[in-house]
């Protein structure tokens, strides 16, 4: 991010562990509990590469639940296509955005075991998914979703771009959009949230330490 021009938070969105219709899995804490006996016996998937977002994520709640030798636990990275492997059977759980699984849920392809908000989505088909915390686990993964510009990017862009999408998150469209997708309305402008970047890539170092991914600055 630091080669990049911040330009605004827009959401908070929130992690999602799905498994196949068909999963012996029925809670969170029955692959948490599986994991603690084998930390190799639950194939787990993402979108994003090892060490980012889908795999942090299902990290920080596996520690907090007392999984124990986290850099055992297989984590296979999709470019594309992660959904797929998952209602095909070739991982056993996807660690993914909540927004992303809406669909598939809807038509009944997958089951969504648990959310990593700090709270219930109040409205829309995600209402139904519990917390992490819910399920005993004491810990809440937020991810962010904003807007960013090139390098050296011109003050003036930025601040019209900021403007503007200070003006597009008021409207009905926007809150439709953010009810469908369990989104929570974070907005935050450009310097603000470079700021926020910065505390937390501090905040990542520790769980990415303790899987020898982190390589330092």
């Amino acid at each position: 991010y630091r080669d990049t021009t911040p330009i605004a938070m827009l959401i908070n969105d929130y992690g999602a562990f799905a498994v196949p219709k068909d999963s012996p899995y029925q809670t969170i804490n029955d692959v948490m509990e599986a994991l603690k006996k084998d930390p190799k016996s639950v194939k787990i998937g993402g979108a994003s590469s090892p060490g980012s977002m889908d795999h942090i994520q299902f990290l920080q709640v596996a520690k907090a639940a007392g999984v124990g030798n986290l850099r055992e636990l297989p984590y296979i990275a999709f470019q594309e296509g992660s959904l797929a492997a998952l209602m095909g059977g070739h991982i056993d759980l996807l660690s993914t955005g909540m927004a992303e699984t809406v669909g598939p849920m809807e038509a009944g392809d997958i089951r969504v075991l648990a959310i990593t908000a700090p709270q219930r989505v109040e409205e829309g088909p995600l209402a139904q998914i519990p917390t992490v915390m819910e399920a005993g686990i004491d810990t809440a993964f937020i991810n962010w979703r904003g807007i960013f510009g090139p390098p050296e990017m011109p003050d003036h862009a930025v601040k019209y771009l900021e403007d503007s999408l200070a003006q597009m998150v008021k409207t009905d469209g926007w809150d439709e959009v953010c009810t469908k997708n369990g989104w929570t309305k974070a907005f935050m402008g450009s310097a603000d949230f470079k700021a926020f970047m910065e505390k937390t890539n501090t905040e990542y170092k520790d769980i990415l330490t303790e899987i020898g991914l982190f390589k330092g600055e």
